[in-house]
Protein backbone atom coordinates (compact mmCIF):
# COMPACT_ATOMS: atom_id res chain seq x y z
CA UNK A 1 0.00 0.00 0.00
CA UNK A 2 1.34 3.46 -0.94
CA UNK A 3 0.89 6.05 1.97
CA UNK A 4 -0.20 9.78 1.00
CA UNK A 5 -0.22 12.30 3.77
CA UNK A 6 -2.02 15.72 4.21
CA UNK A 7 -1.89 17.98 7.08
CA UNK A 8 -4.46 18.84 9.67
CA UNK A 9 -4.81 22.49 10.56
CA UNK A 10 -2.60 22.24 13.52
CA UNK A 11 0.05 21.38 11.35
CA UNK A 12 -0.14 17.10 12.45
CA UNK A 13 0.14 14.81 9.31
CA UNK A 14 -1.90 12.67 8.71
CA UNK A 15 -1.18 8.84 7.03
CA UNK A 16 -3.88 7.56 4.74
CA UNK A 17 -3.90 5.08 1.76
CA UNK A 18 -6.53 4.78 -1.03
CA UNK A 19 -7.43 1.85 -3.17
CA UNK A 20 -10.07 0.76 -5.50
CA UNK A 21 -12.71 2.79 -7.56
CA UNK A 22 -16.28 3.96 -6.95
CA UNK A 23 -17.99 5.91 -3.88
CA UNK A 24 -15.68 6.47 -1.03
CA UNK A 25 -15.49 4.82 2.04
CA UNK A 26 -13.32 6.04 4.87
CA UNK A 27 -11.69 3.24 7.22
CA UNK A 28 -10.61 4.23 10.99
CA UNK A 29 -9.36 1.70 13.05
CA UNK A 30 -9.30 0.90 16.91
CA UNK A 31 -6.79 2.48 19.48
CA UNK A 32 -3.36 1.31 19.67
CA UNK A 33 -3.66 -0.13 16.20
CA UNK A 34 -3.23 1.36 12.15
CA UNK A 35 -4.84 1.25 8.84
CA UNK A 36 -2.57 -2.12 8.09
CA UNK A 37 -4.97 -4.30 10.33
CA UNK A 38 -8.00 -3.50 7.33
CA UNK A 39 -5.21 -4.27 4.86
CA UNK A 40 -4.16 -7.61 7.02
CA UNK A 41 -7.74 -8.80 7.93
CA UNK A 42 -8.74 -8.26 3.83
CA UNK A 43 -11.47 -6.07 4.11
CA UNK A 44 -9.76 -3.55 1.71
CA UNK A 45 -8.99 -5.87 -1.12
CA UNK A 46 -12.81 -7.06 -0.04
CA UNK A 47 -14.42 -3.78 -0.70
CA UNK A 48 -12.14 -2.49 -3.45
CA UNK A 49 -14.42 -3.70 -6.49
CA UNK A 50 -16.95 -1.21 -5.54
CA UNK A 51 -15.55 1.23 -3.61
CA UNK A 52 -12.72 3.86 -2.97
CA UNK A 53 -11.36 3.06 0.04
CA UNK A 54 -9.37 5.24 2.11
CA UNK A 55 -7.78 3.53 4.79
CA UNK A 56 -6.15 6.29 7.82
CA UNK A 57 -4.09 5.88 10.33
CA UNK A 58 -5.34 7.99 13.02
CA UNK A 59 -3.29 10.55 14.72
CA UNK A 60 -1.46 8.98 17.15
CA UNK A 61 -1.14 6.10 15.24
CA UNK A 62 0.58 3.98 12.53
CA UNK A 63 2.82 6.50 9.95
CA UNK A 64 0.84 9.93 11.34
CA UNK A 65 2.36 12.35 13.52
CA UNK A 66 1.85 11.49 17.34
CA UNK A 67 1.25 14.32 19.87
CA UNK A 68 1.79 13.87 23.21
CA UNK A 69 -0.56 16.85 24.41
CA UNK A 70 -4.03 15.13 25.19
CA UNK A 71 -5.43 18.61 23.71
CA UNK A 72 -4.21 17.24 20.38
CA UNK A 73 -6.80 14.71 20.79
CA UNK A 74 -10.46 16.72 21.29
CA UNK A 75 -13.03 15.12 18.84
CA UNK A 76 -13.11 18.29 16.81
CA UNK A 77 -9.33 17.71 15.92
CA UNK A 78 -10.13 14.10 15.42
CA UNK A 79 -13.01 14.38 13.15
CA UNK A 80 -10.88 17.05 11.27
CA UNK A 81 -7.93 15.42 10.75
CA UNK A 82 -10.69 12.44 8.85
CA UNK A 83 -12.20 15.27 6.74
CA UNK A 84 -8.94 16.39 5.77
CA UNK A 85 -8.31 13.40 3.73
CA UNK A 86 -11.97 13.14 2.65
CA UNK A 87 -11.38 16.21 1.02
CA UNK A 88 -8.19 15.97 -0.37
CA UNK A 89 -9.75 12.77 -2.31
CA UNK A 90 -12.20 15.06 -3.49
CA UNK A 91 -15.27 12.92 -2.34
CA UNK A 92 -17.15 14.93 0.14
CA UNK A 93 -19.74 13.53 1.57
CA UNK A 94 -18.66 10.16 1.99
CA UNK A 95 -19.48 6.99 3.96
CA UNK A 96 -16.94 6.06 6.82
CA UNK A 97 -16.71 3.24 8.93
CA UNK A 98 -15.07 2.87 12.27
CA UNK A 99 -14.19 -0.06 14.97
CA UNK A 100 -13.84 0.64 18.48
CA UNK A 101 -11.80 3.91 19.29
CA UNK A 102 -12.21 4.50 15.33
CA UNK A 103 -16.29 3.68 15.86
CA UNK A 104 -16.12 6.44 18.68
CA UNK A 105 -15.05 8.90 16.23
CA UNK A 106 -17.19 7.77 13.71
CA UNK A 107 -20.24 8.33 16.35
CA UNK A 108 -19.33 12.19 16.42
CA UNK A 109 -19.64 11.98 12.48
CA UNK A 110 -23.43 11.58 12.20
CA UNK A 111 -23.85 15.25 12.29
CA UNK A 112 -21.05 16.13 10.32
CA UNK A 113 -21.88 18.12 6.59
CA UNK A 114 -18.83 16.04 5.02
CA UNK A 115 -20.18 12.39 6.42
CA UNK A 116 -22.44 9.90 3.73
CA UNK A 117 -23.20 7.04 5.55
CA UNK A 118 -22.11 6.29 9.10
CA UNK A 119 -20.90 2.50 10.22
CA UNK A 120 -20.03 2.61 14.00
CA UNK A 121 -18.55 -0.65 14.38
CA UNK A 122 -17.24 -2.08 18.63
CA UNK A 123 -18.57 1.06 19.97
CA UNK A 124 -21.86 2.76 21.19
CA UNK A 125 -23.20 5.73 21.63
CA UNK A 126 -23.04 8.06 24.78
CA UNK A 127 -19.76 9.68 25.91
CA UNK A 128 -17.64 6.79 25.14
CA UNK A 129 -15.48 6.72 27.97
CA UNK A 130 -17.09 4.58 30.97
CA UNK A 131 -15.36 6.24 33.69
CA UNK A 132 -13.88 2.68 35.23
CA UNK A 133 -13.17 1.64 31.76
CA UNK A 134 -10.72 5.10 32.07
CA UNK A 135 -9.44 4.78 35.34
CA UNK A 136 -7.76 1.55 34.35
CA UNK A 137 -6.14 2.55 31.06
CA UNK A 138 -4.77 5.92 32.62
CA UNK A 139 -3.63 4.00 35.62
CA UNK A 140 -1.85 1.04 33.34
CA UNK A 141 -0.24 3.86 30.78
CA UNK A 142 0.90 5.88 33.76
CA UNK A 143 2.95 2.90 35.62
CA UNK A 144 4.36 2.23 32.21
CA UNK A 145 5.00 5.87 31.54
CA UNK A 146 6.94 5.58 34.72
CA UNK A 147 8.47 2.40 34.70
CA UNK A 148 10.27 4.06 31.41
CA UNK A 149 11.19 7.03 32.91
CA UNK A 150 13.04 5.33 35.43
CA UNK A 151 14.48 3.18 33.16
CA UNK A 152 12.68 0.00 34.84
CA UNK A 153 10.56 -1.34 31.95
CA UNK A 154 11.98 -4.68 32.42
CA UNK A 155 10.55 -5.05 36.19
CA UNK A 156 7.08 -4.65 35.14
CA UNK A 157 7.77 -8.39 33.57
CA UNK A 158 5.85 -7.85 30.08
CA UNK A 159 6.02 -10.98 27.72
CA UNK A 160 7.75 -10.22 24.47
CA UNK A 161 4.31 -9.90 22.40
CA UNK A 162 3.47 -7.23 25.22
CA UNK A 163 7.00 -5.15 24.43
CA UNK A 164 6.14 -5.11 21.01
CA UNK A 165 3.19 -3.78 21.57
CA UNK A 166 4.59 -0.60 23.66
CA UNK A 167 7.27 -0.25 21.41
CA UNK A 168 4.61 0.24 18.23
CA UNK A 169 2.40 2.42 20.45
CA UNK A 170 3.59 5.16 22.71
CA UNK A 171 1.82 4.83 26.32
CA UNK A 172 2.23 8.54 26.47
CA UNK A 173 0.19 8.94 23.10
CA UNK A 174 -2.37 6.68 24.26
CA UNK A 175 -2.43 8.58 28.25
CA UNK A 176 -3.52 11.96 26.26
CA UNK A 177 -5.85 10.03 24.39
CA UNK A 178 -7.50 8.56 27.14
CA UNK A 179 -7.75 12.23 28.84
CA UNK A 180 -9.21 13.56 25.50
CA UNK A 181 -11.54 11.45 25.79
CA UNK A 182 -13.03 12.00 28.74
CA UNK A 183 -13.51 15.13 27.84
CA UNK A 184 -15.56 14.48 24.56
CA UNK A 185 -19.12 15.46 24.26
CA UNK A 186 -22.39 13.14 24.51
CA UNK A 187 -23.73 11.91 21.18
CA UNK A 188 -27.22 9.77 21.17
CA UNK A 189 -28.84 8.13 18.27
CA UNK A 190 -31.24 10.99 18.12
CA UNK A 191 -28.68 13.04 16.70
CA UNK A 192 -27.64 11.29 13.54
CA UNK A 193 -28.48 13.07 10.52
CA UNK A 194 -27.23 10.48 8.08
CA UNK A 195 -27.89 6.69 7.19
CA UNK A 196 -26.43 4.83 10.66
CA UNK A 197 -25.51 1.52 11.65
CA UNK A 198 -24.69 0.62 14.76
CA UNK A 199 -22.51 -3.19 14.71
CA UNK A 200 -21.54 -5.16 17.33
CA UNK A 201 -20.92 -8.90 18.43
CA UNK A 202 -23.06 -11.06 20.88
CA UNK A 203 -19.19 -11.54 22.33
CA UNK A 204 -18.58 -7.85 22.38
CA UNK A 205 -17.55 -7.67 25.68
CA UNK A 206 -18.84 -3.89 26.86
CA UNK A 207 -20.19 -2.81 23.78
CA UNK A 208 -23.21 -5.23 23.43
CA UNK A 209 -24.36 -4.41 26.37
CA UNK A 210 -24.81 -0.50 25.29
CA UNK A 211 -25.67 -1.42 22.39
CA UNK A 212 -28.61 -3.28 23.75
CA UNK A 213 -29.94 -0.45 25.74
CA UNK A 214 -29.75 1.97 23.12
CA UNK A 215 -32.01 -0.13 20.63
CA UNK A 216 -34.98 1.61 21.43
CA UNK A 217 -33.59 5.02 20.96
CA UNK A 218 -31.58 3.61 17.99
CA UNK A 219 -34.79 2.72 16.03
CA UNK A 220 -37.27 6.14 17.55
CA UNK A 221 -34.05 7.84 15.31
CA UNK A 222 -33.96 4.87 12.39
CA UNK A 223 -30.17 3.69 13.70
CA UNK A 224 -30.11 0.53 12.32
CA UNK A 225 -28.53 -1.93 14.90
CA UNK A 226 -27.01 -5.44 14.26
CA UNK A 227 -25.60 -7.74 16.39
CA UNK A 228 -23.85 -10.37 15.07
CA UNK A 229 -23.69 -13.80 16.85
CA UNK A 230 -21.21 -15.33 17.81
CA UNK A 231 -18.48 -12.70 17.23
CA UNK A 232 -16.31 -10.91 19.73
CA UNK A 233 -14.41 -7.56 19.41
CA UNK A 234 -12.02 -7.87 17.15
CA UNK A 235 -14.04 -10.25 14.69
CA UNK A 236 -15.98 -7.46 13.94
CA UNK A 237 -12.96 -6.51 11.23
CA UNK A 238 -11.00 -10.41 11.18
CA UNK A 239 -14.27 -12.01 10.75
CA UNK A 240 -14.94 -10.51 6.68
CA UNK A 241 -17.50 -12.96 5.63
CA UNK A 242 -20.04 -12.66 8.32
CA UNK A 243 -19.50 -8.87 8.70
CA UNK A 244 -19.09 -7.29 5.07
CA UNK A 245 -22.47 -8.58 3.86
CA UNK A 246 -23.78 -6.60 6.07
CA UNK A 247 -21.93 -3.58 5.76
CA UNK A 248 -22.21 -4.25 2.16
CA UNK A 249 -25.99 -4.17 2.51
CA UNK A 250 -26.30 -0.85 3.84
CA UNK A 251 -23.50 1.44 2.34
CA UNK A 252 -25.90 -0.19 -0.70
CA UNK A 253 -28.78 1.52 0.68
Amino acid sequence: METHFTTAHDGTRIAYDVSGNGPLLALLHGLGSSRASWHEAGVVDALASKWTVAAIDLRGHGASDKPRAPEAYGIATVLGDVAAVIAVCGAAPASIWGFSYGGSIVAHAVRADWAERVIIAGSAFGRHADAAWLERGLAQTETVIAAIEAGRLDELGFTPEQRAFIERNSPYVANAILKAMATWPDVQPADARHPTLLLTGTHDEGPVDAVRAQMADCERAGVRVHILDGLDHQQLVTERDVVLPVVRAFLHG
